[in-house]
């Protein structure tokens, strides 16, 4: 059979192998053949956003996520939204526990939520919780992330084993929900990510400052949806560019600069908004994760001000790009900030260092 007939098979109806599908990528994956696959890919999106961004936000701005919103709002049942009663029930299966995994901080929420799910069947066996968490103690003392007592010898050896064969010892774990990849994500050591801008998700670092070492976890919970619930009545009535300027300067009033607020080695951003203080990173961080949640196309950047180490942020909208920083209130085209105020950008930086995970703090 050849590989395009097999991906058409998993279709509709009797043909939908579910038993195949593990997560939301491959659930697109498997109807991209069908009549109205892209009509069905922007619903499953929409649902997953809903989940993802906990029914705080109204993100994205679009009439099919307050149709979500809506039914949501008055006990309806958002997934009988898919027409199709096999893809209905296997996005009702996924989207949930797909969105706790990837949300995990670290790697007790990662283990709590594989044992909040239960039993997962995987492409090669059916796994219970207890065979994934001995498998990701196994990974994370491998890396030396933690002191992990509970690690089974045997799951120690057989992914130094692997590792000798030169194969992905990752691989040990389930596909499903994206623990494989959350928990690679959280356990190995990856390389600082440099881009020519960056782009900040959960669970990224933004690293380095013009004031400290510290690096600063990006988390979006409750403490930033308060903050933004302020922050868009502060931006009411404003719309596009006047909108962005807008919530530049709602950050440079709100957050106080202090350079002596903290000494912790990593601080969560939840921690910056409960303090209202930081310095150029975390406002910086507030004014794309605003942002961002309001769905533009914005970027985190890292450079120098007048030869000391700041951060900054750049938005693209209507064809042109604009430099905002929260900490001084700077906003204008980007060429021409960077020229008036002196700013050169550097290496944009974002990732973690794994020596530090243990410290996280999540509140």
């Amino acid at each position: 059979m050849s590989e395009k007939r097999k991906e058409a098979n998993y279709g509709f109806g009797s043909n939908f192998k579910s038993e195949e599908v593990r997560n939301l990528d491959m659930l697109i994956d498997a109807i991209k053949y069908a009549k109205d696959a892209d009509a069905i890919r922007i619903l499953l999106e929409a649902l997953y956003d809903y989940y993802y961004y906990a029914k705080q936000t109204n993100k994205p701005d679009n009439e099919l996520y307050k149709i979500i919103n809506y039914l949501d709002s008055n006990k309806k049942d958002i997934f009988k939204l898919i027409e199709d009663p096999n893809i209905r029930e296997k996005a009702r299966e996924i989207i949930p526990n797909e969105v706790e995994i990837k949300t995990s901080g670290d790697i007790s929420e990662l283990i709590s939520c594989v044992y909040k799910i239960g039993n997962i069947k995987g492409s090669k066996d059916t796994y219970t919780p207890e065979d994934i968490k001995d498998i990701i103690l196994a990974l994370s003392d491998y890396y030396s992330i933690g002191s992990n007592k509970d690690a089974k010898p045997e799951y120690y050896s057989k992914i130094e084993s692997t590792i000798s064969k030169n194969e992905d010892p990752f691989e040990w774990l389930p596909r499903t929900y994206g623990i494989r990849e959350k928990a690679r994500m959280l356990i190995k050591p990856k390389d600082i990510i440099n881009e020519t801008y960056a782009k900040l998700e959960e669970g990224d670092f933004a690293v380095n400052s013009s004031a400290g070492g510290y690096y600063l976890y990006i988390t979006y919970d409750e403490e930033f949806y308060k903050l933004k619930k302020e922050a868009d009545k502060f931006v009411e009535g404003y719309n596009g560019i006047d909108r962005i300027k807008k919530l530049n300067e709602f950050v440079y009033y709100k957050i106080k600069y202090d350079p002596d607020w903290n000494n912790k080695p990593v601080v969560s951003i939840s921690d910056a908004i409960k303090n209202l203080r930081g310095v150029c990173k975390e406002y910086a961080a507030i004014l794309y994760m605003l942002l961002a949640s309001d769905g533009y196309k914005v970027y985190y950047v890292r450079g120098t001000l007048k030869g000391e180490r700041h951060a900054w942020v750049k938005v693209d909208i209507n064809g042109e790009s604009y430099l905002l920083d929260p900490t001084n209130n700077y906003f204008g085209l980007y060429k021409d900030v960077l020229l008036k105020e002196q700013l050169e950008e550097g290496e944009n930086k974002i990732g973690w260092t794994f020596k530090t995970l243990p410290q996280i703090r999540r509140t």
